[in-house]
């Protein structure tokens, strides 16, 4: 399983309508090759000279790249599937396809039969001039997964288009308005002059030194000359300081708004939680933040887990081809809230415990809580058992609320030590190691 950063690379079937895809006929996924590693890996290739071809593709061929695309083909195909019936009636009957059934089993009766369109995928690698290489799919799926945002259907006057919309797509309007407030907020900011006082010309010769630092420094006093050349003797007033004040306050006010605005457009609640009123950082906290913001985007949840979903589905389609003999395989297993590895036997008759790969299984998607949220959790249960092991000692008894004080020790994931702990409050290991 492999992500692709790049969908730019890939084309879906236009019309497909699941969000995962699914139900896509056909697909292709192009990469770049240079032509010296496009001639060594293909050397049958009819293209040796990339200059004939630039001009009949040229958005194939460039002038020392070529384009391959992997163009994936699901096709229909019909088959007759035949339904057979075990000589005991007991042991019910089974369905084969014609091609599959090289013989009838042993006392076998075929009870019914029909045809049914059966879905067969096929990759194709191109240059755009010439078709490289031919592979059949093992999977009656095309080997490719999407988890598109919100999608709806627009009619612009010539019938209604599909229109794939991201978080952010909604959004865009009200964050360039924020940018532009913000940008007149800083423009505003730079123009607050940087001459603190002004006074008439020649009013601050001889003083020079001390005017300047009274931008930074404590002076006790500042002096001024009452009179100057240019003046004569008429007595000037004292400098003045230049106050400008930008209205940086209703600027914070028109961002706070059109922040509150983006968050709508991406379907999130701009009121605060009440977790978030109280500054809470727990686990718990932060996940009931989490599920207030997620509920207006649960579409992109939702899409998440079917494309989860549909990988399953394709595995679990290409499992019965891919491991077809008896063999040993490693799995995880889940254990409470952690998995395990574990070796398991497939497809082996002779052993009772082995798991068979053929035939149908139905998949489905499930979501937890994160680790940490689930972690926490359980050191607040562990605590609150602890605050009350005396009414619990008093029903159920000492040793009772023994065991519980060393599961709520064990709760509280101490490692090493808290199985120590655990093993003290049991009296099951009488050595306990410093």
């Amino acid at each position: 399983i492999k992500d692709l950063p790049n969908p730019d690379l890939i084309l879906p079937d236009p019309d497909a309508t699941e969000p995962d895809s699914s139900d896509m006929k056909y697909l292709f996924k192009y990469e770049t090759w240079k032509h010296k590693e496009f001639t060594r890996t293909y050397k049958d290739s009819a293209v040796v000279n990339f200059g004939d071809y630039r001009e009949a593709a040229p958005a194939w061929i460039k002038d020392d790249t070529v384009i391959l695309a992997e163009y994936w083909r699901l096709e229909m195909k019909k088959k007759r599937l035949l339904r057979i019936q075990a000589p005991d009636p007991q042991q019910g009957y089974a369905d084969f396809y014609e091609d599959e059934l090289q013989a009838m089993p042993p006392g076998g009766i075929g009870s019914a039969e029909r045809e049914e369109d059966v879905p067969s995928v096929t990759q194709y690698l191109t240059n755009g001039v010439e078709i490289l290489k031919r592979t059949p799919w093992a999977g009656k799926y095309i080997p490719f997964a999407s988890c598109f945002g919100k999608r709806i259907y627009v009619d612009e006057g010539s019938g209604p288009k599909l229109r794939i919309l991201s978080m952010t797509r909604l959004a865009r309007d009200p964050y360039m308005a924020f940018c532009y407030a913000a940008t007149v907020q800083i423009e505003s900011l730079g123009g607050v002059p940087r001459a603190t006082w002004v006074g008439y010309t020649g009013q601050f010769r001889g003083h020079e030194a001390t005017w300047q630092k009274a931008n930074h420094e404590p002076v006790a006093y500042l002096e001024a000359n009452p009179r100057t050349e240019e003046t004569g003797a008429e007595l000037l007033p004292l400098p003045m300081r230049n106050n400008w004040d930008p209205p940086v306050g209703n600027m914070e006010i028109v961002k706070e708004s059109l922040r509150r605005s983006i968050q709508a457009a991406m379907g999130q609640t701009p009121l605060p939680t009440s977790a978030q009123r109280r500054n809470e950082k727990s686990g718990v906290a932060l996940k009931e933040i989490s599920r207030a913001i997620s509920q207006g985007s649960f579409h992109f949840n939702d899409h998440y887990d079917n494309m989860i979903r549909h990988i399953g589905v394709m595995i679990e389609d290409l499992l019965p081809k891919v491991y077809d003999t008896a063999q040993d395989v490693g799995v995880q297993k889940m254990e409470g809230s952690g998995s395990k590895a574990a070796i398991v036997r497939i497809n082996d008759p002779d052993d009772p415990n082995s798991i068979s790969t053929k035939g149908d299984y139905l998949v489905t998607v499930s979501t937890g809580p994160a680790v940490d949220s689930e972690r926490e959790a359980g050191s607040d249960f562990a605590d609150r058992l602890v605050d009350n092991i005396q009414p619990i000692a008093a029903v159920s008894g000492p040793q009772a609320a023994a065991a519980i004080i060393a599961k709520a020790v064990r709760l509280k994931n101490l490692g090493t030590i808290g199985d120590q702990l655990a093993a003290m409050v049991l009296q099951l290991d009488k050595e306990i190691p410093e």
